[in-house]
């Protein structure tokens, strides 16, 4: 703020925006460890069907309507079945948004990632198939 000699209590707010479903893996310190898998990339279609076959409850918040390749739940496990290292290396596994507020606050309860809890984390059938993933999408590891 110092460089843009605007004093804090002139500012009212500040906004950051990004494609949602747009997945990046980070390192402990918030650096990316590959290119972000944008939003529109389908490449997670095979994982998408199998988070569809699960009937899990959590789909309900789509209208049990058909699972997205874009989101970041299939994409999340794509990254492990597919780049194992970088999966290993990450953690986090977040979508974009996430990662620019995150880089802008230092207090991420802020900015939890919602789609642990609404996809995964309170599902049988979700968890079954993506426990690990949920928890390092959260930035947790068991």
């Amino acid at each position: 703020m110092s460089k843009c000699g605007i004093a804090p209590n002139e500012i009212a707010g500040l906004s950051l925006g990004s494609t949602t479903c747009t997945v990046v893996a980070l390192d402990k310190h918030d650096r990316v460890l590959r290119p972000a898998i944008i939003w529109m990339d389908v490449r997670a279609a095979d994982q998408a069907r199998r988070v569809a076959q699960t009937g899990d409850g959590a789909l309900k918040y789509n209208g049990f309507a058909k699972v997205s390749a874009e989101w970041m739940p299939c994409k999340a496990l794509w990254l492990k079945e597919n780049e194992p290292d970088i999966y290993s290396a990450a953690t986090q596994i977040c979508e974009y948004t996430r990662a620019i507020v995150s880089s802008q606050i230092s207090d991420d309860t802020k900015n939890i990632n919602f789609y642990v809890e609404k996809y995964i984390a309170t599902y049988p059938q979700m968890r079954d198939l993506m426990h690990d993933v949920a928890q390092h999408v959260a930035g947790r590891e068991e």
